[in-house]
């Protein structure tokens, strides 16, 4: 004589208590009574309150405050969640025609779906399609690995994806699994690596020189201040003109860092921070400009650098200049003043991805993917497997 529990109201729990009358039969002696009409054999639970858990199971909330709105055990809602999981398997994988498509590491599952995978605390691979009209937050989901096997992201790019053009731009960061798998691939594509990506081995050379060069505390309280002074003109500065065009800030810049040479009294320490950090700006203005068409794009990083100055030259060495022109990664690098593509829109779900996991304490992959197809900011529709 357990209460039936239905869905929650006001976000609180709702118990029905409910008197049925007991039967005898007159010829077994087995005594029986009648039933809830919305209610399965051998459960207290009503077919609203399990449709309830199923729906909210999917989306964002976990399933611990799930169970506190409606009264039942977690397990409960886990043994539900698992069901319309497997339902939702049962349907065919759809193809997709994407414009493009950006590859990503995201870390939502906190276990594989097979527990021997010597991966087991390892990044998942995020697929979304992307477009040169499309916002950000518009980009959709279209797949989620559970791991960053090469094989494994080869297969879904050949067995679910369909170029929508002659050709598929991809856009990865410099990950040589992604890129090995692209390659392998039987689709005709072409990989772009995300300017940021490129940007950032800049700023670390910026990183190396501050940590080689500014070795004092006086260094660099001085340093600290000089270069708010520097980021100050810089958001004044007017944007790239055009192809040909160079920033105006550089220019002042220059004749900045002319001025400062001539400052005796400036520390040598100081003049090559204020190269570094010039060379390091310029660099990102190119990489990042996408009026550049690629000739022009070249050109422009072989003037950048012929421009280093020899005292400078070391820093960017093995983090740019080797990077660029590395047999791996320079078409990939080029290829972006072709095809405009960044990773911004992956990004932007990984970002929403980790809310999700934090949200959720951690998720193994199958909860995370289906959470995220479910959730509408990730633009995947449910099901996941329809």
């Amino acid at each position: 004589d357990e209460p039936i529990k239905d869905r929650p109201v006001g976000g609180r729990p709702l118990f029905i208590d409910i008197k049925c009358r007991k039967y005898q039969c007159q010829d077994c002696g087995k005594t029986f009574g009648s039933r809830h009409p919305d209610m399965r054999k051998n459960s207290n639970l009503t077919d609203a309150l399990i449709g309830y858990i199923t729906q909210w199971s999917l989306r964002e909330e976990t399933h611990a405050s799930i169970a506190e709105q409606t009264g039942v055990h977690e397990s409960t809602v886990r043994r539900h969640f698992k069901k319309k999981v497997q339902s939702l398997k049962h349907g065919t994988p759809n193809r997709h025609s994407p414009e493009a498509i950006g590859i990503d590491g995201v870390g939502v599952g906190n276990t594989p779906p097979n527990e021997e995978d010597s991966k087991k605390d390892g990044p998942s691979t995020i697929i979304v399609s992307m477009s040169t009209d499309q916002k950000r937050e518009e980009a959709p989901v279209i797949g989620f690995l559970p791991d960053q096997d090469c094989s494994r992201l080869r297969d879904f790019l050949d067995e679910k994806i369909t170029p929508s053009g002659d050709v598929l731009p991809v856009v990865i960061d410099m990950d040589r699994t992604y890129r090995r798998a692209i390659l392998n691939s039987s689709l005709p594509t072409v990989i772009v690596i995300d300017r940021y990506h490129v940007t950032r081995h800049g700023y670390l050379t910026l990183r190396d020189a501050k940590s080689d060069l500014l070795n004092t505390r006086e260094i660099r309280k001085t340093w600290k201040r000089t270069m708010e002074e520097m980021k100050g003109a810089r958001r004044k500065a007017e944007p790239v003109a055009g192809p040909n065009g160079q920033l105006t800030f550089f220019d002042e810049l220059s004749r900045g860092n002319q001025q400062s040479e001539k400052n005796e009294s400036e520390k040598d320490e100081l003049k090559k921070m204020r190269k570094v950090l010039k060379a390091a700006w310029h660099f990102a203005s190119i990489m990042t400009c996408s009026n550049y068409s690629r000739k022009e794009a070249l050109d422009k990083y072989r003037d950048w650098k012929r421009g280093l100055n020899p005292e400078i030259r070391g820093f960017f060495r093995s983090r740019v200049i080797d990077t660029v022109e590395s047999e791996l990664w320079h078409d990939g690098i080029m290829n972006f003043f072709e095809y405009p593509y960044t990773n911004g829109p992956v990004e932007g779900v990984n970002t929403r991805a980790k809310e999700l996991k934090r949200k959720g304490a951690g998720y193994n992959n199958t909860t995370a993917e289906v959470k995220m197809r479910a959730n509408k900011s990730f633009g995947a529709s449910i099901p996941p497997w329809e």
